[in-house]
């Protein structure tokens, strides 16, 4: 699909602008101030010089992104990082183990598939192009193994928790889905407290809470049943994070208190839940220094498990900031 990158990109900037959650996005002030949060476009040079290094012609609307901004500093949701075209590679050399986990996974895939699916060829992964950090556990990439006459590359939205990725006809039409999800999320969402509002709205949306709560949860349980052992426990510890903090949002529902002590329960309970997560993640990184924990299978197994569970505490405690309003 012809995209028309710059009205695109002032739009997305005055949304990401407008956003609550700004001051959560990796933004540079100089670009705040300016209203354009786009990079300097990539000159004709330095696409032909990473051309050059990656011995092949990227696709059209990749390009003509390129030539407007050089890299995006973030989605807005996912993704907090589209390469500059300097730094893009090729994702065997990015994350190898990602390749092995991935293909040894049983996935079906055929020609007639449609696109915007999970269904897709592991095979092809390998020969991905990474344009993207990682977000949370998202990634985009370009699959030069699927083609359209026009030279785009297929291009997709890959994140273990889909499982598996959302397949799109071009890097074009995925940035314009990544723009309409944020938009329409911004807009219009009924389920999230207006901080500005009356706190009396807040028992009665509590309930929205606990199900996003929960299909995070089911999201989870969704890929353990795909991946089996190959998470090593993963799964299941971000699983077990999220059921706990399940569990006390209900406790809390089933109490009678007031919205204001209500509203304080919610935030002490996000705030322990962040703090719990950073105290793993560092006991984590300590004992890896200490113990060798690669060496050790079943060290190693826990602290896969341990890193589950802060994903799950440090997600369970973003849902909860979100629906508060806070970000």
């Amino acid at each position: 699909m012809l995209v028309d990158w710059k009205p695109l990109l002032e739009r997305w900037s005055r949304e990401l602008l407008a956003s609550p959650d700004l001051e959560y996005y990796p933004l540079h002030p100089k670009a705040i101030e300016s209203g354009w949060l786009g990079f300097p476009g990539a000159t004709a040079e330095q696409i032909a010089h990473a051309e050059t290094r990656l011995s092949v012609a990227l696709p059209p609307s990749y390009r003509a992104f390129l030539a407007v901004s050089n890299g995006w500093p973030t989605t807005g949701d996912f993704i907090d990082l589209i390469f500059p075209v300097e730094d893009v590679l090729w994702l065997r050399d990015f994350d190898p183990d990602l390749i092995t986990a991935w293909e040894n996974a049983d996935a079906a895939y055929g020609a007639d598939d449609d696109l915007d699916g999970v269904q897709v060829d592991y095979r092809h992964l390998r020969h991905t192009l990474v344009v993207s950090d990682w977000g949370d556990e998202e990634i985009l990439l370009l699959n030069p193994e699927v083609q359209t006459l026009a030279g785009e590359w297929e291009a997709w939205f890959f994140a273990g928790w889909i499982p598996g990725a959302e397949r799109y006809e071009s890097f074009g039409d995925l940035m314009l889905a990544l723009h309409r999800g944020f938009s329409e999320r911004v807009q219009v969402d009924p389920a999230r407290i207006d901080p500005e509002g009356d706190p009396a709205q807040l028992p009665a949306k509590l309930p929205h809470l606990i199900q996003e709560l929960e299909d995070k949860v089911q999201s989870y349980r969704q890929v353990e049943q795909f991946t089996g052992q190959l998470d090593f426990g993963y799964n299941a510890g971000v699983i077990a994070a999220l059921d706990d903090i399940v569990r006390v949002v209900r406790q809390l529902a089933a109490q009678t208190m007031t919205p204001d002590d209500l509203w304080s329960e919610l935030h002490v309970l996000a705030d322990r839940a962040g703090q719990d997560s950073d105290a793993i993640q560092s006991n984590l990184d300590d004992r890896a220094k200490l113990e060798g924990l690669a060496a050790n299978l079943q060290g190693m197994t826990d602290a896969i498990r341990a890193k589950g569970r802060a994903e799950g505490l440090r997600q369970g405690a973003a849902i909860i900031h979100w629906f508060l309003g806070d970000r």
